[in-house]
């Protein structure tokens, strides 16, 4: 079998796994666990099964990416490096973006689906599939991999939110922590990343790569970064409303779908 015949078939083994997490493990979790959960229409709960399958994704993710960094051969050896821990990780991003962007297409509302977020995930796409064709650059792949980390704090803090009355002091922390985890994973690195391009930039290594391999995933990564400093924007945007209100010294609670204030000084301390 040929190595593009290979990993195409682990990445549709991937997709279907998270297919089967959003249709048939998330109901039979969310209903055990949430009571939100059976008053939920059919929409709301396509939503609750698909960042189900974003938070399964990102706990694998994560921790194959740290496994990888831990190891001195990344290191030593950043473009030659691509080890079975990378493969593996990459079967499992690539299997959940297929199905993510699945979703988009099917489900645009429920997945709240853009066209920024299908781009991203095409071009994502295309980098992995360069990493696993050429069974090259497992460090940097790995370094972006640790992105993942952010969407584990996003899709739990909207499902915290959907079960609460009230968004609490638990919603709150979790809000903190997604940001320091996106600005961590997403942003913060970005230097790391560069610095180790530059590390190794015109080496014999380097040459051995054609130039348009070089130019396709360097790119890619640019254009993930931008995306990403985009969003991290937007995030701040959230961060800051919700730290507006609780200077306020006020209680947010949900209706409609929005975030309000209550004055009740009873229920002040978040």
């Amino acid at each position: 079998m040929a190595v593009m015949d290979y990993y195409i078939a682990w990445i549709i083994l991937s997709a279907i796994f998270f297919e089967i997490l959003r249709n048939f493990i998330s109901p039979l979790f969310f209903s055990r666990v949430s009571l939100t959960y059976n008053k939920l229409g059919r929409g709301k709960k396509i939503t609750w099964g698909i960042s189900f399958a974003s938070i399964a994704n990102g706990i694998i993710v994560v921790c194959l990416s740290v496994y990888t960094l831990n190891q001195p051969e990344a290191w030593a050896e950043p473009i030659q490096f691509c080890d079975s821990s990378v493969k593996t990780n990459l079967y499992v991003i690539a299997g959940y973006l297929v199905a993510d962007l699945w979703w988009m297409f099917y489900y645009p509302v429920e997945s709240e689906a853009s066209i920024v977020f299908k781009l991203h995930h095409c071009l994502s796409l295309i980098g992995f599939s360069i990493v696993l064709n050429y069974e090259i650059l497992g460090l940097f792949v790995t370094i972006r991999l640790t992105s993942e980390l952010s969407q584990i704090f996003k899709h739990t803090g909207s499902l915290y939110k959907e079960s609460c009355e009230k968004i609490n002091k638990t919603y709150i922390l979790n809000t903190i922590t997604f940001t320091l985890s996106f600005f961590l994973s997403r942003v913060l690195v970005q230097p790391v990343f560069y610095l180790e391009v530059w590390k190794i930039f015109g080496t014999e290594e380097w040459k051995r790569i054609s130039t348009l391999t070089h130019v396709i995933w360097l790119s890619v990564g640019a254009f993930l970064d931008i995306v990403n400093l985009y969003w991290f924007t937007l995030v701040m945007r959230g961060f800051f409303s919700i730290a507006r209100k609780m200077l306020q010294n006020g209680t947010i609670h949900k209706k409609n779908d929005k975030i309000i204030l209550t004055k009740d000084k009873k229920l002040n301390k978040i």
